[in-house]
């Protein structure tokens, strides 16, 4: 069995055994329900403002130089 860190500090805080047992049984017994699932939105990254000369590479190292040089 895997136990989250978060999970462990939350059975931690409990004091009788029988309760700590069983949370370790039914984690789902400590957090919220999740009513519905929704999904994070995605990120579209628009390359057309950047001239066609400067988008091209010749080799993928010299992509990573200038992600480099532009994450700075």
């Amino acid at each position: 069995m895997i136990v989250s860190h978060e999970h462990y500090q939350r059975t931690l805080n409990f004091r009788v055994d029988a309760v700590v047992l069983d949370a370790l049984k039914r984690p789902e017994k400590l957090y919220p329900p999740i009513r519905r699932f929704e999904p994070t939105r995605p990120i579209i990254w628009d390359i057309s403002g950047i001239p066609k000369e400067k988008n091209r590479f010749a080799s993928v190292e010299d992509a990573l130089a200038a992600v480099k040089r532009w994450c700075r």
